[in-house]
Formats: C-alpha cells, sequence, structure tokens
C-alpha cells in the first residue's frame, strides 16, 4: 500500500488523474442525489397543491397526517391498478384463445377452398374429355378415326 503511495506521490499527472476520477464520481453521486431529492420535494409539493386548491378545508393539520392519508390513498390506488392488470391479463387470454379459434376455422376454410378447387378442376378436366369424345378429337385435338 505505501508502494502504492509512494507512485501516486512521485508521480504528479497520476495523482491529478486519480483526483479528477474521485471528483468526478461524486459529482455523479451528487447529481443523481438531487435528482432523487427534486423528485421528493415535487411529489410534497404536489401533495401540498392538491389540499391546498381541492379542498382548502379540508388540509391535514401535520405534514405526518398528509404523509399518512396519501399512503393510505396510494394503497387504494395501488389495490386498483392491480385489479386492472389482472383483468387486462384475463382479457389477453380470451383475445388468445378467440385469435387461435378464428385461425382454425380459417384454416379449416382453406382446406375446403382448397378441396373445392380440386373438385372443380377435376370436374373441368372430366368435361374437355366428354367434349372431345362427341367432337371425335383425341386429348391433343387430333382427329380420331371411327
Amino acid at each position: 500500500m505505501e508502494r502504492i503511495f509512494g507512485i501516486v506521490s512521485e508521480n504528479q499527472i497520476l495523482a491529478i488523474a486519480i483526483g479528477f476520477v474521485f471528483l468526478l464520481a461524486i459529482y455523479f453521486l451528487f447529481k443523481t442525489m438531487l435528482k432523487i431529492a427534486l423528485l421528493g420535494l415535487v411529489i410534497v409539493i404536489a401533495i401540498g397543491g392538491y389540499y391546498y386548491f381541492q379542498r382548502p378545508g379540508a388540509r391535514p393539520s401535520s405534514v405526518s397526517e398528509a404523509v399518512s392519508k396519501a399512503k393510505t390513498d396510494s394503497a387504494a390506488a395501488v389495490e386498483k391498478g392491480r385489479q386492472v392488470v389482472k383483468k387486462g391479463k384475463e382479457l389477453a387470454a380470451e383475445g388468445r384463445n378467440a385469435y387461435e379459434k378464428g385461425k382454425k376455422v380459417m384454416e379449416d376454410g382453406q382446406r375446403a377452398v382448397d378441396k373445392g378447387k380440386n373438385i372443380f378442376e377435376r370436374g373441368e378436366d372430366i368435361l374437355a374429355k366428354i367434349l372431345l369424345f362427341f367432337e371425335s378429337k383425341d386429348e391433343n385435338g387430333a382427329e380420331r378415326k371411327p
């Protein structure tokens, strides 16, 4: 450990670089903490503004009462949100089932269309052969000898 301190104290550029990195780390730490503090301040102002503008007479007498009411109200909101998420998952499952049923119906319909095409094509071939028979021509269109 003494050797590391000795190297850093002898090499001033290395000491400046380490100091710069240290100050940069502290800057980013305080920057994050400042953002968190500002977010908390915005939340406190929002709660205070709500009570001040919506119900000026029903304002809580202390901050602790306001915080406890905010906790209970937010717990109720979270529970409603959970119910909405649960209902959304149920609806998504129903939609997925309906999609699968619709996909199966479409596949069955496509199979029926393909079967109808095959029957129609065979009917056309048979009709062409019947017409050739009555015209006295073979399948290549040449005259048949009786």
